[in-house]
């Protein structure tokens, strides 16, 4: 196989006595790797490692029996070296790794061993390491694809639920719900939201609808009048007499459209927000005695006594004209629900309002007095407890609400009970000025 010849007997004497470690010492060339190489045992087969004493010209001295014959120095040029190294070399098929290592004799090289192994079998197992690495990066991917896709399936069949169920919801069934079959905590957070939003859109679609229907009514029945006024008096010619009784009429009820209109106009613009109110101090008890005049008037129609009862010294801060007229509207349900004779009190007293000083004026009858079960609904926009005499008294159901609407503009509130045949009592609390 042509290898390398030893370089003299003088220098493979010495190296060899080097290896040997000296008189009494351990033989290294006498280890069994170094012996008569095993029965059957095939020279360079794959995976075999091997081991080669050499002198410092790296001559041969003595390799491990698999080797055989074979000398690896003619497969690569060693190069002299003083400190160990490594390198990858092929001898035909096949790939060795190996490692020189120096052996000094002081700070003299004297002689190297060579050992290696034959590394396709390594080859082959990081090939296979890195096939089943790649094999399993794609299972680990179509595995999270999968996962992901049902995850994400789950999350979207909800949300696409929900689109569907949004979608069928119109102005013809405003009261149906989303009904959600499964579901996370945030997305039955959501559905809740929704069918609280689609509660109220079908509270106030409603109230709308109320609204129009009831301002429809409240107007139809004055126009009518209005209309069946004016078409008797062109029918024929009149007395003056005649005449301005007539205009009175035409001019009565043209004064109630114009109410329900005013009042409508008030509450529309407090719905908006864009009704605006001034906060000027009112000393409740000039206030009042300025305003006697004007609900004695009221009451006198009926021969009705006022009493007013102002107890103390009390201010707020607000509007004067809605206050006004906030007042006006309960002392006048107060003398229309009443009978002749019958007196309507007014009592202004301190009352602690919302943990702080407030202020209640309260009205009082001794009229008919209000159901039980109607108490809760008559601050309702056009709700009226006697509808049979809604002409008569000239109501549209719209005072209460006009006056609940005025006491929370000025931060207060509006109550009220009472017991038929026996009266009413309306309770506003206000609060005090610098509370």
């Amino acid at each position: 196989s042509g290898g390398r010849q030893p370089a003299g007997r003088a220098d493979a004497g010495e190296s060899r006595e080097t290896m040997d470690g000296g008189e009494g010492g351990r033989r290294v060339l006498d280890h069994p790797e170094w012996l008569e190489e095993e029965e059957g045992e095939e020279a360079g087969a794959p995976g075999f490692e091997f081991a080669v004493a050499t002198d410092a010209q790296f001559n041969t001295l003595k390799q491990t029996p698999n080797l055989g014959r074979l000398e690896i120095q003619q497969f690569h040029r060693f190069e002299p070296t003083s400190t160990p190294q490594s390198f990858f070399f092929n001898i035909d098929d096949m790939r060795l790794m190996c490692v020189v290592v120096p052996v000094k004799n002081g700070d003299a090289v004297v002689a190297y061993i060579l050992a290696g192994a034959n590394v396709e079998q390594m080859d082959g197992y990081i090939e296979i390491l890195n096939d089943t690495v790649v094999i399993t990066l794609i299972v680990v991917m179509l595995l999270g694809m999968g996962l992901a896709y049902g995850m994400a399936n789950r999350m979207v069949r909800p949300v696409l639920s929900i689109q569907q169920a949004v979608g069928e919801i119109d102005l013809e069934n405003l009261d149906r719900r989303i009904e959600l079959i499964q579901g996370d905590s945030e997305v039955q957070r959501l559905v809740e939201t929704l069918n609280d939003l689609f509660e109220r859109l079908e509270k106030s679609y409603n109230q709308i609808n109320d609204f129009s229907s009831n301002v429809a009514h409240e107007l139809q029945t004055p126009l009518t009048i209005l209309r069946g006024n004016i078409e008797v008096a062109l029918t024929q010619e009149r007395e003056k007499a005649e005449y301005i009784e007539m205009l009175s009429d035409l001019l009565e009820e043209t004064m109630h459209i114009i109410h329900i209109v005013d009042s409508l106009l008030l509450l529309a613009r407090s719905d908006t927000s864009s009704l605006t109110i001034s906060q000027t101090p009112i000393d409740l008890a000039q206030f009042c005695e300025e305003q006697a005049k004007d609900w004695e008037a009221v009451c006198s129609l009926k021969q009705q006594k006022l009493t007013l009862n102002v107890q103390g010294i009390h201010q707020v801060a607000g509007d004067q004209n809605l206050l006004a007229q906030l007042f006006l509207n309960l002392i006048s349900n107060a003398s229309k629900y009443s009978d002749a004779g019958l007196a309507v009190q007014v009592d202004v007293r301190k009352q602690a309002f919302n943990g702080s000083e407030g202020v209640q004026i309260m009205v009082e009858d001794q009229g008919v007095g209000i159901p039980e079960i109607d108490q809760d609904k008559v601050f309702e926009r056009f709700y009226r407890v006697d509808k049979d005499r809604s002409r008569e008294t000239g109501g549209a159901g719209l005072g209460l609400s006009i006056c609940q609407m005025i006491a929370r503009l000025h931060g207060g509130d509006i109550a009220l009970t009472s017991a038929v045949g026996v009266g009413t009592r309306v309770s506003v609390v206000l609060p005090a000025l610098g509370s």
